[in-house]
């Protein structure tokens, strides 16, 4: 087989479940920066981190110009929680790679994982003026902005970043900064367009009975945690809401649920 449709297959191994297949298959590719990433996230997939952290360390080594590879070399970092030695190689990237928007995220996220909020917001904020895809940048910015007590601006990003990909992922999350920001009733309409356009997410059914249960509809409530249940039997937040609604409104069923 040539190389690239070795590296499709393997990348197809690594989705799939069988990140074994992947190792075996990429070593006798020449480890060019795609190859060294494969490998890497095949060899933490098998939790031979070890190895993998070497095969990081050989991909920021050969490819100091790859911002791909300043993002790939941090990942063991971030899982660690070792946020200054990740810090000290999106610097480094960003030192040889001035204003480069990928790297900018990292490093923003980076700092929003270890509670720098005005130094992750700078970075983000970088990071979409020099060019960052909005849908990558706009959740990260978006926490930071309601994380430091101003759901307003948030729910902002995220109602421009809806008109601008008209992306589904991003309906939730502006409903929830305009509750945050007491916005109720736009709350509401806002997550109810979220469970219609994403269906199948649990999470989104389950914020959206919680609106419902505080706005009094506890039968529309009860529904929307029900699907949730449906969708998601272990989502132990969305079982405590469910019986403590059958509890409070009498229904039968409450111990079995809470256990569910």
């Amino acid at each position: 087989l040539a190389n690239q449709a070795k590296l499709a297959i393997a990348e197809g191994y690594i989705t799939s479940g069988d990140p074994e297949k992947a190792v075996f298959l990429l070593r006798d590719i020449p480890a060019d920066s795609a190859v060294l990433e494969l490998r890497s996230t095949a060899l933490i997939k098998l939790n031979r981190r070890e190895e993998a952290q070497v095969v990081l360390n050989e991909l920021l080594q050969r490819y100091p110009e790859s911002p791909s590879a300043y993002v790939a070399g941090t990942q063991l970092l971030l899982e660690g929680k070792r946020f200054d030695d990740a810090l000290a190689i999106l610097n480094s990237g960003l030192e040889r790679l001035p204003g480069n928007w990928l790297l900018l995220l990292r490093r923003g996220v980076t700092n929003k994982m270890r509670g720098a909020y005005p130094e992750a917001r700078a970075d983000l904020t970088a990071s979409l003026e020099n060019g960052g895809d909005p849908s990558l940048v706009a959740a990260a910015l978006g926490d930071v902005m309601a994380a430091q007590g101003e759901p307003r601006q948030a729910a902002e990003v995220f109602r421009v970043v809806i008109e601008r990909t008209h992306q589904p992922e991003f309906q939730l999350a502006y409903a929830l900064a305009l509750a945050q920001d007491g916005h109720s009733s736009a709350a509401l309409a806002q997550a109810a367009k979220a469970v219609a356009v994403l269906p199948l997410s649990a999470r989104a059914h389950f914020e959206y009975g919680k609106m419902l249960r505080r706005n009094g509809d506890a039968h529309a409530a009860r529904k929307q945690f029900e699907r949730a249940r449906d969708l998601d039997p272990q989502f132990g937040a969305n079982l405590y809401a469910l019986s403590r609604l059958y509890r409070e409104t009498r229904r039968p069923g409450t111990r079995r649920e809470y256990r569910a």
